[in-house]
């Protein structure tokens, strides 16, 4: 069976309503974002879940738990938080406005301020993340022959990030990819089980997954697919449909760790329907949510 990945971007947060990289900046939900973010949870109340791993930055946090409280799956989801799903680090351009020439992206994936990141730098965490929190869900999926549910609560350009590095582990790889627009507290939700019928069935019957030779020459087919894709949310508009070309990616590694081939299938792209009937507040819905409001309701 399949690993069942949704992947979620936070509610809005203060920094998303100014013109101003917000990068590793620790900035709270609105009011209206917490809003948001409960709605999501509201809509996820029956939906199975097995794992939430989220950004440790608040923004974050703060969704996933929501989506963590409202949920009734037994037993309750495991819930992890971790410094590799935070988004594009800025480095001195956190807090500065895009606006300002200084402070303007150059194009390019090697382009990182100044004790930042670069585009490569983020996917490389989102490798990490595909190895060591996203990947013993498949192989379990595939071992146990069940469906696994997990979500990934995080940022604009680490997400964009995430999927390209999956996409690049199918079979027939990914010749090329556009993102496309989510908006906070949106999602997408992938399929993803090993990507060879030798693969999938070695696991099923208990080995070790490797591949044969035959099976490897069937995977040197030619691609010419072009991916949706993430948009690069939290930068300035002239950004957010940038594709990233095939030859920017991530040099290949040695042959005994390559990783394994996956099956990826977008089932959903882009969803928000549970924000269908928002409205927002016109007095306090920019404001920062306060944690001990949460905190308050809790107890009552």
């Amino acid at each position: 069976m399949r690993l069942i990945l949704t992947l979620v971007r936070h509610g809005e947060s203060t920094d998303n309503l100014k013109s101003l990289w917000a990068g590793w900046r620790d900035s709270a939900l609105s009011n209206h974002g917490m809003s948001q973010a409960k709605l999501l949870g509201e809509s996820l109340t029956d939906y199975p879940i097995k794992a939430i791993i989220a950004s440790d930055l608040t923004r974050a946090r703060w969704t996933a738990e929501q989506i963590l409280q409202h949920n009734n799956s037994n037993p309750p989801p495991s819930f992890t938080l971790t410094h590799l799903l935070r988004e594009q680090s800025f480095g001195k351009g956190e807090g500065k406005s895009w606006q300002q020439a200084q402070w303007q992206r150059k194009s390019g994936r090697d382009f990182k301020f100044e004790d930042g990141e670069s585009l490569h730098d983020v996917a490389a965490r989102a490798e990490e993340v595909i190895e060591n929190m996203i990947m013993p869900y498949v192989m379990a999926s595939a071992i146990s022959g069940e469906e696994t549910h997990v979500f990934v609560v995080a940022h604009g350009i680490l997400l964009a990030e995430l999927q390209y590095a999956l996409l690049k582990r199918r079979p027939q790889g990914i010749a090329a990819f556009q993102r496309s627009p989510l908006e906070n507290t949106g999602w997408h939700r992938i399929q993803i089980g090993l990507g060879t019928p030798a693969q999938a069935s070695v696991m099923a019957d208990g080995g070790d997954g490797i591949e044969t030779e035959q099976h490897k020459q069937e995977q040197k087919t030619p691609n010419n697919t072009i991916e949706q894709q993430e948009s690069l949310v939290e930068g300035p508009p002239d950004e957010l449909n940038l594709a990233t070309p095939l030859t920017e990616s991530i040099p290949p590694t040695k042959d005994h760790l390559k990783p394994k081939k996956l099956d990826v299938r977008y089932t959903h792209i882009s969803e928000a329907g549970h924000l269908r009937d928002m409205t927002r507040a016109k007095m306090t819905a920019s404001m920062a949510f306060d944690e001990r409001q949460m905190k308050i309701t809790d107890l009552m």
